[in-house]
C-alpha cells in the first residue's frame, strides 16, 4: 500500500509512511520537495483553493460551532444558578411556572417609539429613518460590508494573481464608501431624533 499511496518506502517502519501520507493528504503543505534519504525526491503539486476551503471550514466548525457549544454550556450553568438564586429551586413546579409567566409578560412590554420632532423641517427626516425601507437598506449595507470583509486581502504579493490585487483595491475603496454610509446614517438620525433621544436608547447608540 505504501508503494502506491506515497512512494517507495518500506512499511516495516511506522514513522516514514505516516509522514509521507500526511504530506500527500494535506494540500497546504508548504514545501513541494520531499527530500529525504529514505523517501527520495518527489514533486507535490499544491492546491491553494482546497487549503483555503479547509481553513474556512475549520474557522466555521472550530471557532463558531465549538464556541457556541461552550457558550451554551456556560449559559445553562448560569441559568441553573440564577434559578436557584431567584428561589425557583425551592418552589413547586406550578409556582415556578407562574413566576416565569409573570417575567415573560413583563419582558414583552411594548417598546416606546421615539417622539417626532416639533420642527417641521425635521419631520421628513424622522419619517425617513423610521421607515422599514430605511432599516432594510441599512441591513443590506451591513451584510454587503460583512461579505467584502470576508474576502479581504491584506497587502497582496505584487507577483500574485490579478484578481488578488483588484480585490485588495476594491476592499480599500469599499471601506471608505461604507464609512460614508454609516456616518450619513448617524447624521440623519441625529437630525430626525435629536441627540437626546438618540443617545437615550442604548440599542441604537451601540449599533452605531
Amino acid at each position: 500500500m505504501c508503494a502506491y499511496v506515497c512512494c517507495p518506502v518500506s512499511c516495516l517502519s511506522t514513522p516514514p509512511p505516516l509522514l509521507c501520507t500526511y504530506r500527500y493528504v494535506t494540500p497546504f503543505w508548504l514545501s513541494t520537495e520531499q527530500a529525504d534519504g529514505a523517501l527520495g525526491t518527489h514533486e507535490h503539486a499544491t492546491l491553494p483553493w482546497l487549503a483555503a476551503f479547509f481553513f474556512v471550514l475549520w474557522i466555521v466548525l472550530g471557532c463558531f460551532v465549538l464556541l457556541n457549544m461552550v457558550v451554551g454550556v456556560v449559559l445553562d450553568s448560569f441559568n441553573m444558578n440564577q434559578e436557584e438564586n431567584d428561589g425557583l429551586a425551592f418552589m413547586t413546579e406550578e409556582q415556578g411556572e407562574w413566576v416565569k409567566a409573570q417575567k415573560a409578560i413583563l419582558s414583552q412590554r411594548p417598546h416606546r417609539l421615539p417622539d417626532p420632532p416639533r420642527q417641521a423641517w425635521r419631520k421628513p427626516f424622522f419619517n425617513f429613518v423610521s421607515s422599514s425601507q430605511f432599516d432594510l437598506g441599512i441591513m443590506g449595507i451591513i451584510l454587503l460590508n460583512t461579505g467584502i470583509m470576508c474576502v479581504d486581502i491584506y497587502n497582496p504579493d505584487p507577483d500574485s494573481a490579478f484578481w488578488a490585487a483588484t480585490l485588495y483595491q476594491v476592499s480599500a475603496i469599499s471601506n471608505i464608501v461604507f464609512f460614508v454610509f454609516y456616518a450619513l446614517e448617524m447624521l440623519l438620525k441625529w437630525i430626525a431624533l435629536g441627540l437626546r433621544q438618540y443617545f437615550k436608547d442604548p440599542v441604537r447608540f451601540m449599533s452605531e
